[in-house]
């Protein structure tokens, strides 16, 4: 009688094992698969950050090349800031005498600030006999980058007035 009492304290001491083993083990996969829906939701989070500076200017029809200027540095800053390289952000233009330019090389802005902002100036008549100049207006459509869910091509097309 007394073994019998003996292993069945055993058996009981064993089970109880079982049991803690199997929920250390529940424990352990419940909390991993929290951290990683929390990591996951905070790469989307800031991936949705990263695209809302860019998405601001989608579908606008009249932004200024100050505002092409203000993108593409913003795209510099970004792509240094996430380390970029080939998959960041890729700024282009396309207006008149420029066909499908990108305007970010090397991570620094290509286009030569003064020279090109006086191009997109115009005179758009006169006013108390003074010229009236205006800003060519351009707008702005976005592509995403499927692989990296980033924005990867922010692109500016001169938007010629009707008249």
């Amino acid at each position: 009688m007394e073994n019998a009492s003996k292993a069945l304290l055993m058996a009981a001491s064993i089970l109880i094992g079982v049991v803690i083993l199997t929920l250390g083990v529940y424990l352990y996969t419940s909390f991993s698969e929290s951290a990683n829906n929390m990591k996951k939701q905070m790469e989307d989070n800031q991936i949705a950050n990263f695209n809302n500076q860019f998405l601001l200017y989608e579908g606008k029809t009249d932004l200024t090349i100050y505002d092409v200027y203000t993108v593409a540095n913003l795209a510099i800053e970004s792509n240094k800031k996430y380390e970029l390289q080939d998959e960041g952000i890729k700024v282009v233009l396309t207006a008149e005498g420029i066909n499908k330019v990108n305007i970010i090389e090397n991570n620094e802005n290509s286009l030569e600030y003064t020279k090109f902002i006086d191009n997109y100036m115009y005179a758009s008549g006169e006013h108390f006999g003074k010229d009236v100049i205006e800003l060519k207006k351009f707008k702005c459509s976005i592509q995403m980058n499927e692989g990296t869910g980033r924005i990867g091509i922010v692109e500016f097309t001169e938007d010629k007035p009707t008249s």
